[in-house]
């Protein structure tokens, strides 16, 4: 059984870190040249979202007891992205590059969609295609006790079912 997290706006404040690097454009949309420049110091040098690292630590404990994976699925075109997104997963969640899957479009993760599989999302298109393509799936909003709480439930739901 594996359970992956996406990053952006799950574990890592991606918005913050637009604003920080003046990226949006007046339409509120990402300036994906400006990105493109400032490389893989944008991608490794994000911070948290509020709670993320505390929550993801208590889930992948909960998940190591009962000897499920932890992995990353997250998306990004760039090859500066790929990079700056593996270095803050070493860096900051002591993952090995086994466990940091970096796909090129965010449709293409439900390529690990399997029914003893869980993607946690803060997107409800990855969600659904997630499901439709026979996995599980947790429609992420913010961390919070409830939200640790409600993943908890659906890991243990997912895991009873696999092991009958």
């Amino acid at each position: 059984m594996t359970v992956y997290f996406d990053m952006d706006r799950v574990l890592v404040d991606f918005a913050a870190q637009a604003e920080k690097y003046n990226i949006l454009k007046r339409n509120q949309r990402v300036n994906w040249i400006k990105v493109f420049l400032y490389g893989e110091k944008f991608w490794s040098q994000m911070n948290f979202l509020y709670l993320a690292d505390y929550y993801f630590r208590m889930i992948s404990m909960y998940c190591a007891e009962r000897n499920i994976s932890v992995k990353i699925l997250s998306s990004v075109r760039l090859k500066s992205g790929k990079k700056g997104k593996l270095n803050w997963c070493r860096k900051n969640l002591n993952l090995e590059k086994k466990d940091v899957i970096l796909v090129k479009a965010a449709k293409n993760k439900d390529r690990y969609a399997e029914e003893n599989s869980i993607l946690i999302d803060d997107s409800i298109e990855n969600v659904e295609c997630f499901e439709a393509a026979g996995g599980n799936a947790f429609k992420f909003e913010k961390w919070n006790e409830i939200t640790f709480n409600e993943i908890c439930r659906k890991i243990d739901c997912v895991y009873e079912r696999n092991r009958n």
